[in-house]
């Protein structure tokens, strides 16, 4: 292009930058001569390629990190997708999370995706990424998709509440999100490494039978199961229509493998 003679524009940077990204550490001194090729040519007050600027500023290692966390700060506008990426790697993501709000900008799903994924990553913040996941739909009126479930679902079965986990794919199936491939392997992968694989060939098993059941009846198959769950109050680990699944169960043990007797009590039903 510059032995061409054609001039630059603001088309130009975002996959040049995203080229450096993918170079990683390798690509750091073509970086900063972008950078200041951005600067000389004033683009810098395009938001757009500041924000391939902090994108490929924001990968690992260390340094790349301070030098993105540097541009993040002398940036005059931010957007969410601004705000989204600098979550991914910065240790205080709470407090990013709040100046965002402050600031006026309305978090999307990508943005719970990133703090879910810093949470689960970084310390495995269970509780606080519960907190996150929940005021998605609750306070923004966002709907979960399969990427929140699976990072939740990891983050239980690190540190151990496998059961949680497994709840909590039967409500995927309740709140009618189909479980991506990624929450299937997080969720085998603690049911081996606790020694529960026969929760999870039981929670297999009850989300093909009602895939299967749905196919059946001409329907879709991820859709809610009884129409009357809210009048039961079902919190986040509960399953709905329990006598059908009891059935469920009870095939399922003399055919296949056997189940604990108390899977069905109380403790399984509310965690």
């Amino acid at each position: 292009m510059l032995l061409a003679h054609i001039p630059f524009n603001r088309y130009t940077f975002p996959p040049l930058l995203k080229s450096c990204a993918k170079i990683g550490f390798g690509g750091s001194w073509l970086l900063k001569q972008i950078h200041g090729t951005i600067v000389v040519n004033g683009f810098a007050s395009d938001l757009t390629i500041s924000n391939a600027l902090l994108f490929a500023n924001t990968r690992r290692p260390a340094e790349l990190l301070k030098r993105g966390r540097k541009l993040f700060d002398t940036m005059l506008k931010k957007n969410v997708i601004t705000w989204s990426m600098m979550m991914k790697d910065d240790q205080e993501v709470d407090k990013l999370f709040d100046r965002m709000i402050e600031a006026g900008e309305r978090p999307n799903d990508v943005t719970f995706y990133t703090i879910l994924r810093a949470c689960n990553e970084k310390e495995r913040r269970v509780e606080n990424g519960w907190e996150y996941f929940d005021i998605i739909e609750e306070r923004f009126g966002l709907k979960p998709r399969a990427g929140h479930y699976a990072k939740i679902v990891d983050m239980l079965g690190w540190v151990g509440r496998v059961k949680e986990a497994a709840m909590l794919m039967l409500r995927m199936r309740r709140e009618e999100v189909e479980p991506n491939d990624t929450a299937w392997s997080s969720f085998r992968r603690s049911c081996y490494f606790h020694r529960k694989m026969e929760l999870y060939e039981l929670v297999e098993f009850i989300l093909k039978y009602y895939e299967t059941k749905a196919r059946d009846q001409g329907k879709l198959p991820y859709r809610q199961m009884s129409a009357d769950d809210s009048m039961y109050g079902y919190s986040r680990y509960d399953v709905p229509d329990w006598s059908d699944l009891s059935m469920i169960v009870m095939i399922r043990s003399r055919k296949f493998l056997p189940i604990r007797k108390d899977f069905l009590s109380s403790e399984y039903r509310r965690m």
